[in-house]
């Protein structure tokens, strides 16, 4: 009945002694391979985990404020692990490494909230939230029907979005120019597959992207991290560049498509910026249309994904100079290579200034964020228009947002962003944390060939130092390692037997 075999049971009894007390379990003490891990080599495994620099995530800090992800290229937990097997060969070769799985084991028990740091991956929350109440068992059949509907009619919405790029192409002339615009994974420089590189800081190399649909071009524009930062105001001072280069006179419409993200395309500065253009007479009407969140799969994500792939093929990268060399030589027998911009600390204007003369007021019973597009335009120069779906986009009738300070037609007449001064941003190189500094002194002393220490890196390493490390303007992304199942009472062992 309880399926206990006859050998079990001869076992047992040859346990007992005369006493009829059986004999103390000899499992885990015979010193052999099998045996039990002592706390030395628990130790040092911990030792080289806590070894890796970690950053907080840029985009789940306020939900999730203790997750930490690590700060370096390991894309995989088997690399974290022949990366241990070094480390304990050059500083104690006389230990024997433990197993991968109790290396794994222990990186889960300790550090639960330390994810490996890889490419954003998003999600969608309401899809997630719907597929979580249908496939609830308990769910009446009505509720469920209904759930699946309401589900539908949010994935005909993303399609909607989707179809629109190509939309405007047939529909439209010449004159309009449909784009659409993301920030790359922050690229670490320098970028290097020695061992010790696992170890450091890097410095960060931004890419920001900017793909014509009409010509299927991608414009990259690149800056490192002691240059600028990468918020609204740079990504403002790109578009404007993207304008000043490569948009002919005779295009009077911009159509700009891109995600959700507040920090830097769904704000207020944004939209400032886009109504100054407008007050120069540079363009009739700028539209920026935003894709539903966890549905932002774009043509310029497309564009990173040639460049990581390119990239990983290139053990060595030394400066900005390089990442942008590799961008610039990529897809040139197609004949459509990417256009590359190296952004200058000029280039950069405090677009923030234009908040001074204006109001910021939000459209009646909408909120900013709920928001699928905004619009600027010539014949609304007193501020923006904006709808809750594609729909009112397709059908002109815009939900109209007065930004002047006094409401009267005077004043809306007058009222000017153009004639505005917009200083520059930034007027000498930003400086990085102390233990930034500390690790990229170690590399580029040990790793990066002098005639580029010369040319570049003298001139980073001398800038001023923060006391504190500052990880706002880490690259911003979630993890997704393919490995992020929660854990289950068979995950966890008592390893103090």
């Amino acid at each position: 009945m309880h399926g206990i075999g006859r050998a079990r049971l001869d076992r047992a009894q040859k346990k007992i002694t005369s006493s009829g007390v059986p004999i103390k379990d000899q499992r885990g003490t015979n010193g052999g391979k099998n045996g039990k891990t002592d706390d030395i080599r628990t130790e040092k495994v911990l030792t080289h985990i806590q070894s890796f620099p970690t950053i907080s995530s840029h985009y789940s800090r306020k939900t999730s404020p203790n997750m930490q992800y690590l700060d370096t290229d390991i894309t995989s937990r088997r690399q974290m692990y022949k990366l241990y097997v070094n480390w304990l060969e050059e500083n104690h070769e006389d230990d024997v490494p433990v197993t991968y799985h109790y290396y794994d084991d222990m990186l889960k028990l300790h550090f639960p909230k330390l994810q490996l740091y890889k490419p954003r991956t998003e999600t969608c929350k309401k899809c997630d939230t719907f597929q979580i109440k249908i496939k609830n068992p308990e769910l009446p059949a009505e509720q469920k029907k209904e759930l699946e509907t309401q589900h539908a009619i949010h994935l005909a919405k993303a399609s909607k979005g989707y179809k629109l790029p190509n939309k405007l192409l047939t529909d439209r002339g010449n004159n309009v120019m449909v784009l659409c615009m993301d920030l790359q994974q922050a690229l670490p420089t320098p970028k290097i597959s020695t061992g010790i590189a696992f170890y450091k800081r890097k410095m960060w190399t931004y890419n920001f992207n900017i793909h014509d649909y009409r010509t299927k071009i991608g414009h990259m524009f690149i800056w490192d991290e002691v240059t600028a930062k990468r918020g609204a105001i740079e990504i403002c001072s790109c578009i404007n560049k993207f304008v000043d280069l490569y948009v002919k006179d005779d295009v009077d419409e911009l159509v700009i498509f891109s995600d959700n993200c507040a920090g830097q395309n769904k704000n207020f500065i944004l939209l400032l910026f886009y109504l100054s253009l407008i007050h120069k007479g540079r363009f009739k009407e700028i539209t920026h249309i935003y894709y539903q969140s966890g549905h932002t799969y774009m043509a310029a994500d497309r564009d990173f994904g040639l460049i990581e792939k390119e990239e990983r093929k290139v053990n060595y990268i030394f400066t900005p100079d390089e990442h942008e060399e590799l961008i610039r030589t990529m897809r040139k027998a197609t004949g459509k290579p990417f256009v590359v911009t190296r952004m200058k600390q000029e280039d950069f204007k405090d677009w923030d200034q234009l908040r001074k003369h204006v109001v910021k007021r939000n459209a009646p019973n909408l909120r900013f964020t709920d928001c699928c597009y905004f619009r600027v335009s010539s014949d609304y120069r007193a501020g923006y228009g904006c709808g809750a779906s594609y729909t009112f986009y397709e059908s002109r009738s815009d939900t109209k947002v007065n930004l002047v300070r006094i409401k009267d037609q005077a004043a809306e007449s007058a009222f000017n962003l153009s004639n505005k001064l917009v200083p520059r941003k930034y007027a000498s190189l930003l400086p990085l944390a102390r233990p930034k500094i500390e690790d990229l002194k170690v590399l580029v002393s040990e790793l990066v060939p002098p005639y580029l220490k010369r040319r570049y890196w003298d001139r980073i390493l001398g800038i001023n130092i923060e006391d504190e490390e500052d990880d706002v303007d880490d690259p911003e992304t979630e993890l997704d390692d393919g490995n992020d199942e929660p854990l289950m009472t068979a995950d966890f062992y008592d390893y103090d037997k």
